[in-house]
């Protein structure tokens, strides 16, 4: 998508050259975890169709624990309140690290690992 184009003439040359430069406009929007979850439930069944030969056994159950992850029917904790007696129900997490969610626990694991085993000082 050009955004934009701006031509510009460069002088100090013996003859100016016209040059066309195209500015490109990045999306600023993110895939939430529930447009990538939608992904997988409506094209899921057709691509291990497809392309399921390819993969190990391992990486569907990956992707059946990341579509069950906070949901209710996959497991929950129970909580009430000793005042009001309200119950609050909190979904288990997958906690795998394919899942956009819960790889932030793996994420932030690796960067404290990774920052104790640097030096300071030392430009890497």
């Amino acid at each position: 998508m050009l955004a934009s184009l701006k031509r510009r003439c460069w002088g100090g040359l013996r003859r100016p050259v016209m040059v066309v430069m195209a500015i490109m406009q990045i999306p600023t929007t993110r895939v939430d975890k529930a447009t990538f979850k939608q992904i997988f439930r409506d094209y899921g069944e057709a691509f291990w169709q497809r392309y399921g030969h390819y993969f190990r056994p391992e990486v569907r159950d990956v992707v059946a624990k990341m579509l069950g992850c906070g949901d209710l029917a996959s497991g929950y904790s129970t909580y009430r309140c000793e005042h009001c007696h309200e119950v609050k129900r909190v979904a288990f997490s997958c906690k795998s690290s394919f899942c956009l969610s819960c790889c932030k626990v793996y994420i932030d694991e690796w960067v404290r690992h990774i920052g104790q085993t640097l030096y300071e000082g030392v430009s890497y």
